[in-house]
């Protein structure tokens, strides 16, 4: 199963090139928007605490092998060949463990409370923990201690990564990031 690719990139904009720039990021978005495997993509504007100079966005892609594809693609070159008169500096980073689940965007907003992130993965732990073993241990109850341990953890893994902490966290969001609801 392949898991989907979020990258934030951040532009600094060189001065008088603000326009420029945001006739480029309707380009960039029209030509995404037909790359196979695009999700979405999120323009943050100055509303979200950037400074005017500053471009940031957030896109998602299905799978590695899609973005790879777009990273490589013709237009996605022809269209970055055009950067560098508009910009000063870029940065490009892959988001990735909690963020995607809690809609973290970088520069608008920081992790929630480290209790309410303990909690939460109490909440998730617990239950999985508690079905995992109801359903493996009478399987594996005559293994040595080590062996029941090496089968129920990846088990355990894969159920809190793609089941219950995007569950969870989309359920709670609203509880994470009271003030914040609706943000991203």
């Amino acid at each position: 199963m392949s898991e989907p690719v979020t990258i934030f990139i951040s532009r600094q904009v060189k001065p008088g090139k603000e326009r420029e720039m945001e006739a480029w990021m309707h380009a960039i978005r029209d030509a995404c928007r037909e790359a196979p495997g695009f999700v979405d993509s999120l323009w943050l504007g100055v509303e979200h605490g950037s400074n005017p100079e500053d471009f940031e966005v957030l896109i998602t892609f299905d799978s590695a092998e899609n973005f790879r594809s777009w990273e490589e693609s013709d237009i996605k070159r022809e269209l970055y060949s055009q950067l560098d008169h508009i910009i000063m500096d870029q940065k490009i980073r892959k988001i990735s463990g909690l963020e995607p689940w809690l809609g973290l965007v970088p520069s608008i907003m920081g992790p929630p409370p480290k209790w309410k992130m303990a909690l939460l993965a109490f909440m998730g732990v617990y239950p999985t923990i508690a079905v995992t073993f109801f359903f493996l241990m009478p399987l594996i109850k005559d293994l040595p201690m080590f062996v029941r341990l090496l089968c129920t953890t990846p088990a355990i893994s894969l159920i809190m990564t793609f089941l219950v902490m995007p569950a969870l966290t989309k359920l709670c969001h609203g509880w994470l990031f009271p003030q914040r609801t609706g943000t991203v």
